[in-house]
């Protein structure tokens, strides 16, 4: 679910002030909204009567996505906290 709301958050490298992305920020009744249905789905949805083995192989697939995406999240993370980018590449390994 993506936010629809017209606000979005600018994260800004501090090395170089350069943008790395526009974050949208969700409105409370978005996340709400976001919350119910995740809720109904599972009570409701295919997933609980899904076979385990095919459940791993989604959940697999879910992880794989993730972690094509981190260093996405690692710029993001580490423009939050002003940390190097470089800190925050590879920490979700070291777990």
């Amino acid at each position: 679910m993506r936010a629809i709301g017209s606000k979005s958050k600018t994260r800004v490298s501090p090395a170089d002030c350069k943008t790395l992305a526009d974050v949208p920020i969700a409105t409370a009744d978005e996340i709400d909204l976001a919350i119910a249905s995740a809720a109904n789905a599972f009570e409701h949805g295919p997933w609980p009567r899904t076979d385990p083995s095919e459940r791993a192989a989604l959940m697999t697939t879910f992880a794989e996505a993730l972690e094509r995406r981190m260093p996405y999240f690692a710029r993001l993370w580490a423009t939050q906290v002003g940390a190097p980018v470089a800190r925050a590449v590879g920490w979700h390994r070291s777990l």
